[in-house]
């Protein structure tokens, strides 16, 4: 329960912090274009189907001319044939265009199968969550899973933790016999 004081203290103080450096530059939310892109995603979104929230889009499947029109300020993302059309990378984040491309069925598949990989190569419940956590973080503003930056650290974490369990279990499976724990041959 302290830990759990302290994580909501910390998040509270940097919520005011966000706030406040908001305010000194005279900024509103709604500039942010992360804020921008969620607020296209949601209205791009509002008429799915049952099964497009489960599923998503069909494969390729371009944004509304009125979103890519709203997104023009990233005209470098836009299709290659200069057609006017965006599509769901346009809107950076992982956690977005996971949502609108495969709906929460991939959103969980995609989470859901990180978790699964951390517990079966022996992470600790609580280290599990702790980095699912970071990486979803990031999947809400950038990249996430899709990022280098993300999926490496993950990777190579994940790799040392089965190294280390494989070595844990492979020194039990072998006791010492006292031949090995003599320091000189033919001993003292």
């Amino acid at each position: 329960t302290r830990g759990l004081l302290i994580g909501l203290i910390i998040v509270v103080f940097s919520l005011l912090m966000f706030f406040y450096v908001m305010a000194l530059r005279g900024l509103e939310i709604g500039s942010i274009d992360r804020f921008i892109f969620l607020n296209i995603l949601m209205k791009e979104t509002e008429n799915f189907t049952v099964l497009g929230m489960l599923f998503g889009t069909s494969p390729i499947t371009p944004l509304s001319a009125q979103a890519c029109h709203q997104l023009s300020f990233y005209a470098a993302l836009f299709s290659s044939e200069n057609d006017g059309l965006c599509y769901s990378l346009i809107f950076h984040a992982y956690a977005m265009r996971t949502y609108f491309d495969h709906g929460l069925f991939g959103f969980l598949i995609s989470f859901g199968s990180l978790y699964y990989l951390m517990r079966r190569s022996s992470f600790p419940v609580s280290q599990s969550i702790c980095i699912l956590s970071i990486v979803l973080a990031s999947s809400l503003s950038i990249s996430g899973l899709n990022s280098v930056f993300i999926a490496l650290p993950v990777a190579l974490v994940l790799m040392r933790q089965v190294g280390s369990s494989q070595r844990t279990s492979a020194i039990k499976a072998e006791p010492m016999t006292t031949r090995q724990l003599r320091p000189f041959p033919g001993g003292l």
